[in-house]
């Protein structure tokens, strides 16, 4: 959304402010901004998100694997937990080890998906401006 505000604000000035000659500062200014922040706060922010998701979700997994490794050890809880305690314990586990799965899953597909896009608006513009010198000569 705060990337989207200056293009926003951009076609309010083009449609109020425009003087006889049709220009309009306004438009300009914030037209120039909207190239921007758009690049920063869409695509930038959209790839830090998935890069925060698949280090949490890889912490999250390292995680688990380090506690299936110190249970494989031996060291489990059955001098100090009973069974409804050890099965609460694997319960807590299983959780841990599926939310690190679910966000690496998470990441791999947000990052796919924005990358399609990014592709798809930059095949579309250029089909955009062959369409346009096709039919102007």
């Amino acid at each position: 959304m705060i990337g989207l505000s200056p293009a926003i604000f951009s076609a309010v000035s083009k449609l109020k402010f425009t003087d006889a000659n049709g220009n309009s500062p306004g438009e300009n200014i914030c037209g120039c901004l909207s190239v921007f922040s758009t690049l920063c706060c869409g695509v930038i922010a959209a790839g830090a998100i998935t890069a925060m998701l698949f280090i949490f979700g890889a912490i999250l997994s390292l995680a688990c694997g380090q506690e299936k490794q110190y249970d494989v050890a031996g060291n489990d809880y059955s001098a100090t937990c009973t069974d409804s305690c050890k099965a609460l314990l694997d319960n807590q586990l299983k959780v841990v080890c599926d939310a690190g799965g679910v966000l690496s899953t998470t990441s791999t597909l947000l990052g796919t998906l924005v990358i399609c896009f990014i592709c798809f608006a930059f095949f579309f513009l250029k089909l955009k401006i062959f369409f346009l010198t096709l039919f102007l000569f």
